[in-house]
């Protein structure tokens, strides 16, 4: 199997099927200049936290490196959240959840969103399965064939959730009382 990242470290890994035993071969991403522009693009800006819709540094203006698990190099600096930090993202999201949009949104739209979601996870799934290599230390065939697309799976068995009740498709569904 050829892989489009350059020198990849191989995994030998055997399955059992059906009784017989089958060699497959998987990969690691193992450098930094391996990887695609997007990532390492994504990677050479210090990464902030997300609260209340914003990207913000931490409250202390600390960061930590993380790592590579394969090469033991720095991936990326990333924001330091503590305390202070985690109270600021509960007031956030508990502000969001009771008079933010969501729940004005009626749950036919929430359906929506939430498969939009699997579809843009989709749409950037290279991106996210070599991410998720560099971080984790896992082939990149696991990212590829089992982490990215069971996040697709999952945002797509869950959209149509909302609408489980009876009412959720009618005008009538009362926005703020389902998912």
């Amino acid at each position: 199997m050829t892989w489009p990242l350059g020198r990849l470290r191989a995994v030998f890994v055997y399955f059992n099927l059906g009784g017989r035993r089958k060699r497959q071969n998987m990969a690691t991403v193992s450098a930094p200049n391996q990887i695609n522009r997007e990532v390492r693009d994504f990677l050479s800006k210090p990464r902030k936290m997300l609260i209340g819709g914003q990207w913000v540094e931490a409250v202390s203006q600390d960061t930590f490196a993380t790592l590579d698990p394969a090469t033991g190099e720095v991936l990326a600096q990333v924001a330091k959240g503590e305390a202070a930090d985690i109270d600021r993202a509960v007031k956030a999201a508990r502000a969001a959840f009771d008079s933010g949009p969501w729940p004005e949104i009626l749950p036919a739209e929430r359906s929506r969103l939430l498969w939009r979601l699997s579809d843009l996870i989709e749409q950037h799934k290279e991106e996210l399965a070599e991410l998720e290599t560099l971080d984790n230390g896992k082939p990149l065939l696991f990212s590829r064939k089992i982490d990215v697309p069971s996040s697709v799976n999952t945002f797509r068995y869950i959209s149509p959730t909302p609408c489980a009740n009876r009412w959720a498709l009618s005008d009538r569904s009362s926005p703020g009382i389902f998912l």
